[in-house]
């Protein structure tokens, strides 16, 4: 319950507080792809009960490396076309991308 007063009266309010999980793994896909980066179409998964989805967080990684050796991490805001740059990759070299959404509980696994 928050109470509140002061001298034009007082006000109770009981509320109700609920635990936010953090959001779904978004489906990614590459629209475009250039010499030094690419397009990434990024699906919006279905936003947990209370929290939206606030936008999403790309991990770039060498083919041949681990996740623990991400060369690229960017966070970006959710657009209204769903497609993000990524660039500055280099020329003639395989990565794996992966993308996480973002929201006020966390980011998804």
């Amino acid at each position: 319950t928050c109470i509140a007063e002061n001298i034009h009266g007082k006000l109770e309010k009981v509320v109700m507080l609920t635990e936010g999980a953090k959001p779904g793994t978004p489906h990614i896909n590459p629209l475009k792809i250039y010499p030094d980066g690419l397009d990434l179409y990024i699906e919006e998964p279905q936003a947990e009960m209370f929290l939206r989805i606030e936008g999403f967080q790309v991990e770039i990684k060498e083919i041949n490396k681990s996740w623990d050796q991400v060369i690229f991490l960017k966070n970006f805001k959710l657009d209204k076309k769903n497609v993000y740059n990524l660039d500055g990759l280099h020329h003639n070299t395989f990565y794996h991308v992966r993308a996480k959404s973002r929201n006020k509980a966390g980011l998804s696994d």
